[in-house]
């Protein structure tokens, strides 16, 4: 196996854990090192959509672990604009007549 394939195989199986992941922490944290696998063997092997697709994705995900890091997340902003999620849900269930369940 070369050093390619090894990146490769890498970046598959890193990948395949993030869907094991039960923290958002550790899915984040295996991302990122997927990413770097992932554009180390786009790199090695002269595939360029691969070496984009994880390029872009890479700060996304470096972003999502530092918001996570720093206690921000999507529904503290909504919270922040005045709204929590309950009450979204409540209004939701209002406004479509659906049944609390």
């Amino acid at each position: 196996m070369t050093g390619t394939d090894l990146a490769g195989w890498l970046a598959a199986g890193l990948t395949l854990a993030t869907f094991s992941m039960q923290s958002m922490l550790r899915l984040r944290a295996s991302a990122i090192a997927a990413n770097v696998c992932f554009i180390t063997y786009g790199l090695l092997s002269g595939l360029y959509p691969v070496i984009v697709l994880h390029a872009l994705l890479l700060p996304c995900n470096v972003l999502r672990l530092y918001q996570l890091s720093d206690g921000v997340s999507p529904s503290a902003e909504i919270r922040h604009n005045g709204s929590s999620t309950a009450e979204g849900r409540t209004s939701y269930r209002r406004m479509h007549g659906a049944s609390r369940d």
